[in-house]
C-alpha cells in the first residue's frame, strides 16, 4: 500500500508527533486559557511545516503524515481513524461550509484534492493527483482528475473485525471496520 514512505527528510518523525500531540491536547482541553496557548503553539508547529489543519475539523486516532508538507485541512472535514495523508493535499475549499467524512483506513495520495461535499468510505484509496468532487464508495480507488472510481479492493472481503488503534499522545481507539461485499454485476 501507499503508507510505505519514509518519513520526510528535512522534517523528523518526532516533529510530527507534536503537531498531532498539541492538535489532541486542544481538542480535549477544557480550559479557555488553556486552549488559547495550545491553539498558539500550535500555529507556530503549524507554520513551521507548512501545514494548515483547522482546530475545529475532527480527525481520529492513528493519523499518519509521511510528509508534512502543505497539506490543508479545512473546518469541516471528518477523517476516521487510521487514514494515511500524503504531502501537498487539500480537504475542503477555504471560505465555504462543506462537509468531508473520510472513513476509516483511507489513504490520500500526493497532491489529491478533496472538494465539496464528499464522502469516502472505509478502506479507499485516492490516488496522487486525485481531484474527488463525488462520493467514493468503500475499499475503492478513485484516480484522475476529475477522479473516477475504478476498481473495489478484494483484500477487504474478510468478515467485520475490531482495528485496536495507538495514537501519538498514547490515547487507544477501538472502531469496527464492517467488510462489504463485492459489488455486484
Amino acid at each position: 500500500m501507499l503508507g510505505m514512505a519514509l518519513p520526510h527528510p528535512t522534517i523528523p518523525r518526532a516533529e510530527t508527533n507534536a503537531l498531532l500531540r498539541t492538535f489532541r491536547a486542544y481538542q480535549s482541553a477544557e480550559s479557555v486559557v488553556t486552549r488559547k496557548s495550545l491553539a498558539a503553539l500550535y500555529r507556530v508547529q503549524e507554520l513551521s511545516r507548512t501545514c494548515e489543519i483547522a482546530l475545529t475539523s475532527e480527525i481520529g486516532l492513528g493519523l499518519t503524515l509521511p510528509h508534512p508538507t502543505g497539506i490543508a485541512i479545512y473546518p469541516d472535514a471528518v477523517i476516521g481513524i487510521n487514514c494515511c495523508i500524503f504531502q501537498h493535499v487539500t480537504i475542503g475549499i477555504r471560505n465555504e461550509r462543506c462537509r468531508i467524512y473520510i472513513g476509516n483506513c483511507v489513504e490520500i495520495g500526493p497532491h489529491a484534492k478533496i472538494v465539496g461535499d464528499v464522502r469516502i468510505g472505509d478502506g479507499a484509496v485516492i490516488g496522487a493527483g486525485a481531484v474527488v468532487a463525488h462520493d467514493v464508495p468503500a475499499y475503492h480507488i478513485a484516480l484522475g482528475a476529475p477522479a473516477r472510481t475504478l476498481r473495489y479492493l478484494e483484500q477487504w472481503t474478510a468478515p467485520a473485525r475490531q482495528i485496536h488503534v495507538r495514537d501519538v499522545s498514547g490515547a487507544t481507539s477501538r472502531a469496527p471496520i464492517a467488510a462489504e461485499a463485492p459489488p455486484s454485476n
